[in-house]
C-alpha cells in the first residue's frame, strides 16, 4: 500500500511524501519515516504517532504516548483508531503541524472514521516567535518667521535612518532691526531600538557528514491496546546521497524482519543541514542526566545518558536516551508507556 503524506502546516508545509507501508512512524526522531524539525516543530514528540496497515487492509492510527497528543479534527486519539483515506491528522494539538494522509490499495477496507477538515494553523505555543511591526513616523519641523529654511525629518517605514528633505522657507521680510534670524534648533533624531539578536546558525551533525556515510538502526516495538497486541521489528539503513547548504538528502531503506511478506522499501528524505540555536521549544521533565558509556551492536561509545518523563492527562511516557550531540543518530533509545515499549539501537556506523 502507498501512503501519501501532505504537510499542511509546520516546518515542512507544502511538502509531500509517498511512502510504503505497512508501518509509518511520525515524530522528531530522524529515523521516523515522517520526520519533523526538532526545533521548529517543538510540539511533536520524538516518537509521536504511527500508521499501521492491518491484515484486512484497514489502516490504524495510534498515538505513541506523545506529550501533546494526536488529534483527528478536535478528537484526541486514544489507543488505535481506524483511519480513512484523506483524513487530516494534527500532531501536538494547538500549534502543532497538520498532515493529510491518503492511501490506496487493490483491496482496502473502508474504515468508519470520516476525514477531518483541515483547520488553519493556530498560533504556535512553543519555540521562537516573530513579531512584524509596520508603521511610518513623521517628524515635521516648521520654520519660524525669518528662518532660512525649514527641514522635514521623515522616518522610513522600514525603520532605517531618517531622511532629510529640504523645504523652501516662507516669504517673510527680514526683521526691521537688521538682526539676522536665528534658525530654530533641530530636534534630536529618534533613537533606533536595537535589533533583536538573531539565532546563531550552525551545522547539524547530518550537515557535517560526507556523501556515502552509512548508518543503521534496529528497532523492536511491543504494543498492546485492549485485547490487541503485536510486536514489530524494523531495520532502517541511512545512506547520505547529497549534502547541501541547508538540506541533506538521505536514502532511508526500511526492512521489516517481523513481516517477511513485505519487501524492503527505500525513500529519500531531507534532514536539515543547519539549525538555529536559542529556539528550543517545550521540553519534557528530566529525571536523570549523566556522562556514561553505552554498548550497542555498532560498538561501545562515550555518551550522555538522559532519562525524561512526559505526561499528557493520565498518560505518562518515559524515554531513555544515550546520545552524543556530534552524532547524527542516537546510540540507543527506549520509550515506555502504558500502551507500548520500544527499543532502538545503532547497529552500523560508517561516517565519511
Amino acid at each position: 500500500m502507498k501512503f501519501t503524506i501532505r504537510h499542511l502546516s509546520g516546518s515542512r508545509a507544502g511538502q509531500e511524501q509517498v511512502l510504503d507501508g505497512p508501518v509509518i512512524r511520525l515524530g522528531r526522531d530522524p529515523s521516523s519515516q515522517v520526520a519533523f524539525d526538532p526545533v521548529t516543530d517543538d510540539r511533536v514528540s520524538t516518537n509521536h504517532a504511527q500508521l499501521l496497515l492491518m491484515g484486512d487492509g484497514q489502516v490504524m492510527l495510534s498515538d505513541l504516548g506523545s506529550r501533546n497528543g494526536t488529534f483527528l479534527g478536535e478528537q484526541a486519539v486514544k489507543g488505535m483508531v481506524p483511519l480513512m483515506s484523506g483524513a487530516v491528522v494534527c500532531l501536538g494539538g494547538e500549534g502543532g503541524p497538520q498532515v493529510s494522509v491518503t492511501f490506496s490499495a487493490d483491496t482496502a477496507a473502508v474504515p468508519a472514521v470520516a476525514p477531518a477538515a483541515p483547520a488553519p494553523p493556530p498560533a504556535k505555543s512553543g519555540g521562537g516567535k516573530t513579531c512584524l511591526l509596520c508603521g511610518v513616523l513623521a517628524l515635521v519641523l516648521v520654520g519660524c518667521p525669518g528662518a532660512v529654511a525649514g527641514l522635514y525629518l521623515l522616518t522610513r517605514g522600514d525603520g532605517s535612518e531618517p531622511v532629510a528633505v529640504d523645504v523652501p522657507p516662507p516669504d517673510v521680510p527680514p526683521p526691521a532691526d537688521g538682526v539676522a534670524a536665528v534658525d530654530p534648533p533641530k530636534p534630536a533624531e529618534p533613537e533606533q531600538a536595537p535589533a533583536p539578536a538573531e539565532p546563531v546558525d550552525r551545522r547539524t551533525a547530518w550537515g557535517k557528514l560526507g556523501v556515502g556515510s552509512v548508518f543503521e538502526q534496529r528497532s523492536k516495538t511491543d504494543m498492546k491496546v485492549g485485547e490487541q497486541s503485536m510486536t514489530t521489528e524494523s531495520v532502517i539503513t541511512y545512506t547520505v546521497k547529497a549534502v547541501g547548504e541547508d538540506e541533506v538528502t538521505v536514502e532511508m531503506k526500511t526492512a521489516l524482519p517481523s513481516m517477511p511478506d513485505f519487501p524492503p522499501t527505500a525513500n529519500d528524505v531531507q534532514f536539515p543541514a543547519r539549525v538555529k540555536e536559542g529556539e528550543a521549544g517545550e521540553q519534557p521533565e528530566v529525571l536523570e542526566e549523566k556522562k556514561t558509556d553505552v554498548t550497542v551492536p555498532a560498538g561501545t561509545f562515550p555518551c550522555t545518558y538522559r532519562k525524561t518523563r512526559a505526561k499528557v492527562g493520565d498518560a505518562e511516557t518515559t524515554t531513555e536516551l544515550w546520545y552524543d550531540e556530534a552524532e547524527a543518530l542516537p546510540y540507543k533509545v527506549t520509550v515506555v508507556n502504558a500502551q507500548m515499549s520500544s527499543v532502538t539501537e545503532l547497529t552500523r556506523r560508517e561516517p565519511k
